[in-house]
């Protein structure tokens, strides 16, 4: 090493003692995060994940996909009719 400084060579140790103490602090999450990994596995606990919003799937959360929530009580009268129309409609060409 003709003159040149090591990674940590400084006149003071605060360098190398803030890597120790972060490393050992990340090491210590590390090992805690171990057990509980395992514990979760055996217990079988599978959180269940978000469903991505598509057009396949936008009627599934609804109560009735085929009435609309945004009709005033006069226009879901008028949208029943319609819709009872359609199905028997599609009853008879059936």
């Amino acid at each position: 090493m003709d003159g040149k400084k090591q990674v940590f060579q400084t006149v003071t140790q605060k360098r190398w003692k803030t890597f120790q103490w972060s490393s050992r602090l990340i090491l210590f999450i590390l090992i805690l995060m171990v057990p509980i990994f395992f514990i979760t596995l055996k217990r079988g606990l599978k959180p269940p994940l978000p469903l991505l919003a598509n057009s396949s799937h936008a009627g599934h959360s609804l109560e009735n996909p085929v009435t609309p929530k945004s009709l005033s009580d006069k226009e879901l009268k008028k949208f029943k009719g319609f819709d009872y129309f359609l199905r028997a409609k599609s009853k008879i060409d059936n």
